[in-house]
């Protein structure tokens, strides 16, 4: 297609609004760079592409696609051997993150599919490389002490001299001496060393090596001598702190460069997603449809709306030309959609050829053409000193010379800009060579004469845009079959012409003109009215089907959603029962192997233990066939002690039930919302209710030496936490387990997070070799 072309029939806007549905900058570049094909083939394909993308979010309710980067580059700087920065190696990781959120969000949904799920089985995702950059990398200037065994061991040697540099140069700065010498008491840093600021006159009371002086000159930054030795070896061990992370950084760019190709692979396909899935939230955005694609010429639109003029202020057109006619002649008022009928007709073309949907109805078909040629507008050129006729013949010439059987030619105005005579017979002597050439036209014009040769000639046909005489303007509706009738008499009426000089106007035109334009009247508005009826009961059938097939749709997803919610709750009750009973017999396994050694109160122990099983048996056994409280939202008000349903805990009411039947619980420390059809009113108070203190209060029942949190939600895990560590800490133990497994870190995070703020918690760590590494949290009790 020529750029000519493109440019008049406003392409570029719609690939402008194609790249804003792109959430990458490779699939931005991909979709500026669309331009339509001429192979029936490749169109099928690519509009196969976009269905399947609408389908997918229309299931799902949104794209799976996210914001990512292109890693392209650094990937290949790996390949060969090259070290990458931190930067450059998080933003793998998040790439990596990406694809393994697009490639599950694609295998998950079970509609019937070919492309998407293909592409999916190349996006490329190593989640261990993913892993492990994050765990040992913290920001792009931040390496995390655990990074390597080595990194660790020297910034502990770094921060205990640093340590003992403070407790030197604080010693001097809380002397009696160091308050006299000293411009202020502080401890700096100057070239990387630990220096203390000295007024300049006492530089001599102070021995050390100078750093710095202040602009005035009032201040010297000295590093005392007693400070030295231990700032070379703050030195010398952050040179060997930095060799570290360089090799740390080589060793994952290593990893990064034995998977190279696979990541590749994935960053293209991630692109061609992202385009794909941009294709897809256009259509839908537009309210589009898939055209069809056929064999032939013929091109039929229904209901087709401009994609450029706003959805409330467009009008739709059914136009089509092709088949029993290869010329479609438009006539009708200035400002009235002929131009406009042109270009929607244009621009659908080249939309469908570029696999876009089209904001019309479906069962619009089109064929392939292999180009498509305009002259639409004034062009007029001052520079060329063309006149509006010349610049429109010197297009038509052009298009003329090129045309051909596979062409679809739109002229706009055809014959205009001179002498009517002349203009007339020159628009049909050029319509004539077109057609032989087999090109399909749409052309539009105010001549009379055309009209007649419409009317005359088998392979054209005419058309007219509607004009509403009585309100004086265009209805924009196009009407294939009947010319569109001259108006100059009866608008010059209405505007108050007088009449004896519209009669006298009309003695100037021959009888037969008169009596053609009286039938043309005639059939005008036999034909509008036929389509308003037709138009009334095609309305009715449609809502009436809307009506029949939304009522399908809800009764099919209220079944689906009660078979999903049922399964789901016999699942997790079959699972917190299975995890209660693993625990269970763990922690009585763990107690009878030291029962010689703890006497009567690991009896006790063991026997709690079994308690703790028997009361989770208690507790989920009813929620296998459990539903929902029978609790109206007027049963609930602040104070209530409460147990949740869906976990067994017992809570305190915080709030009136809101306008959803949702209210504010306190379990422990924990505050979350919940519903009132999940709980059930209790006299007891929960655990997390303050009790008095003293040894009478305390509770003797033994808690585990780790807790197993895995497969829970993050607020349903950060609950257990909570109420095992207020029972581990009145049980005296002083180290505990968390396990929360490795996964996508979800769990872990919101974990760490809690215990940063838990008072019973003097310290945590990730577990080392043995303990469960990274699926294992180690916990110090105060």
């Amino acid at each position: 297609m020529e750029d000519r072309t493109l440019r008049i029939l406003e392409f570029d806007k719609i690939i402008a609004m194609l790249a804003e549905k792109c959430v990458s900058r490779p699939g931005r570049d991909m979709a500026l760079a669309l331009k339509p094909e001429n192979q029936k083939l490749l169109i099928d394909n690519a509009l196969d592409e976009t269905n399947e993308a609408v389908g997918f979010i229309l299931r799902n309710g949104s794209s799976p696609m996210r914001m990512f980067l292109s890693v392209r580059d650094s990937v290949k700087r790996a390949q060969i051997g090259g070290m990458l920065s931190m930067r450059q190696l998080l933003d793998i990781a998040s790439f990596i993150g990406v694809c393994r959120h697009v490639r599950n969000k694609l295998k998950s949904d079970e509609a019937e599919k070919s492309i998407l799920d293909a592409m999916a089985d190349l996006v490329y995702a190593p989640f261990e490389l993913e892993q492990d950059i994050k765990d040992r990398i913290i920001s792009e200037e931040e390496m995390d002490d655990h990074a390597s065994a080595k990194l660790a061991a020297i910034r502990r040697k770094i921060r205990e001299s640093e340590s003992r540099v403070r407790d030197i140069l604080e010693s001097i700065i809380r002397s009696p001496k160091g308050r006299d010498y000293l411009q202020e008491a502080i401890i700096t840093l100057r070239e990387g060393r630990f220096v203390v600021p000295v007024k300049a006159e006492h530089k001599a009371q102070v021995p050390g090596l100078v750093h710095d002086v202040s602009s005035s000159g009032s201040t010297i930054f000295i590093e005392p001598m007693r400070a030295v030795e231990l700032n070379n070896s703050i030195k010398t061990l952050r040179t060997e702190e930095n060799l570290e992370i360089e090799q740390i950084l080589i060793e994952l760019s290593g990893q990064v460069g034995v998977v190279a190709d696979g990541l590749v692979a994935a960053q293209e396909t991630m692109d061609k997603l992202d385009f794909i899935f941009a294709k897809g939230q256009l259509a839908l955005d537009m309210d589009g449809m898939r055209p069809d694609i056929i064999e032939g010429a013929r091109l039929y639109l229904e209901a087709a709306r401009h994609p450029l003029i706003r959805k409330d202020a467009v009008v739709p057109i059914d136009v089509w030309v092709g088949g029993d006619f290869d010329a479609l002649i438009i006539t009708g008022p200035n400002t009235g959609g002929k131009t406009v009928t042109l270009k929607t007709s244009g621009l659908f073309v080249l939309m469908a050829q570029s696999g876009l949907f089209l904001p019309a109805a479906s069962g619009s078909t089109l064929p392939v053409y292999g180009s498509v040629y305009v002259d639409i507008g004034d062009e007029q050129s001052i520079e060329q000193s063309l006149s509006t006729f010349s610049s429109h013949m010197t297009n038509i010439v052009s298009i003329m010379q090129n045309a051909g059987a596979e062409s679809l030619v739109l002229l706009d105005e055809l014959g205009a800009g001179t002498d009517p005579v002349e203009g007339a017979a020159l628009a049909i002597a050029i319509l004539e060579e077109l057609l032989d050439k087999g090109a399909t036209v749409m052309a539009t014009t105010h001549y009379s004469e055309l009209k007649e040769y419409a009317l005359t000639h088998q392979n054209v046909e005419n058309a007219a845009m509607e004009f509403n005489v009585e309100t004086l303007s265009p209805t924009y509706k196009l009407g294939i079959g009947i010319p569109g009738k001259s108006n100059a008499f009866e608008i010059s009426r209405r505007l108050g012409l007088s009449a004896d000089i519209i009669k006298k106007a009309r003695e100037h035109i021959e009888e037969e003109g008169i009596r053609f334009e009286d039938v043309l009247s005639s059939a005008e508005r036999n034909r509008v009215y036929a389509i308003r009826q037709r138009e009334e009961a095609e309305r009715m059938r449609e809502d009436s089907r809307k009506l029949l097939e939304r009522a399908e749709n809800e009764y099919e997803l209220i079944r689906r959603k009660e078979e999903v919610i049922l399964e789901k709750a016999r699942e997790e009750a079959r699972k917190i029962l299975e995890d209660a009973r693993e625990t269970s017999e763990a922690v009585i396994a763990d107690l009878k192997d030291v029962r010689q050694n703890a006497g009567t109160i690991i009896d006790r122990e063991i026997q709690a233990a079994r308690d703790m099983l028997r009361e989770a048996g208690k507790d989920v056994a009813p929620k296998l066939s459990r539903k929902k409280s029978n609790l109206k939202s007027s049963d609930i008000k602040p104070g209530d002690s409460v147990k949740l349903l869906d976990s067994g805990v017992a809570a305190t009411v915080l709030s009136n039930p809101n306008a959803k039947g949702e209210v504010q619980v306190q379990a422990g420390i924990v505050k979350l919302t919940t519903a009132v059809s999940n709980l059930q009113l209790t006299d007891d108070k929960p655990e997390g209710t303050p009790k008095q203190s003293g040894p009478s209060r305390l509770r003797l029942e033994a808690a585990p030496i780790e807790l197993d949190i895995r497969g829970q939600g993050s607020e349903e895990g950060i609950l257990a936490v909570d109420m095992y560590l207020d029972n581990a800490y009145r049980s005296g133990l002083k180290q505990v387990q968390i396990i929360h497994g490795k996964g996508t870190g979800t769990l872990r995070n919101a974990v760490h997070q809690f215990l940063r703020k838990h008072p019973h918690v003097k310290s945590y760590r990730l577990g080392v070799y043995g303990e469960g590494e990274t699926g294992v949290t180690v916990v110090e009790i105060k």
